[in-house]
């Protein structure tokens, strides 16, 4: 299994922490569980509406990839060496 680290707020630490308790499974366990209804077939239309209401009532953490500092000078860099 591929080690991925992610950005979380506190309070959703929290949240994974009661649910992982309440269910007896790991915050790893949780999140994966969580991944899976938001993306089945079967699940899918109903968590839609649910998720796209909880992200427009939340700032969003982090920028989205290739926006930051790192990726604006790499994709400058690759411009000019088209050039």
């Amino acid at each position: 299994m591929t080690l991925r680290l992610a950005k979380l707020r506190a309070s959703t630490l929290d949240t994974l922490d009661v649910l992982a308790r309440e269910h007896g499974r790991s915050r790893p366990d949780i999140a994966e569980a969580l991944a899976r209804v938001a993306t089945s077939d079967e699940h899918k239309a109903a968590v839609a509406g649910m998720l796209v209401a909880q992200l427009a009532a939340m700032p969003p953490l982090q920028a989205l990839r290739g926006t930051g500092r790192r990726a604006v000078k790499a994709a400058k860099r690759e411009a000019e060496e088209e050039k």
